[in-house]
């Protein structure tokens, strides 16, 4: 199971630019992103507000549609 899998199994929201995905940081998110190895930035939503996850090239529909 790919990290967005996980994270959308879950029912976490989830946002994206191009191949970027973004999660709401939560104890939750964190241990989930730590236990895929992938590396991240924390940054503040101006959007949805609070902070937020950046895990760059994670967002699996983006890679399905260059396939």
């Amino acid at each position: 199971m790919t990290l967005y899998e996980e994270l959308k199994s879950k029912g976490i929201k989830i946002s994206s630019h191009a191949s970027d995905l973004y999660c709401p940081c939560t104890n939750e998110t964190v241990e989930i992103i730590k236990r895929h190895k992938h590396c991240s930035t924390r940054f503040i939503n101006q959007v949805e507000g609070g902070v937020w996850i950046d895990v760059p090239f994670a967002y699996d529909p983006w890679w399905e549609v260059r396939r």
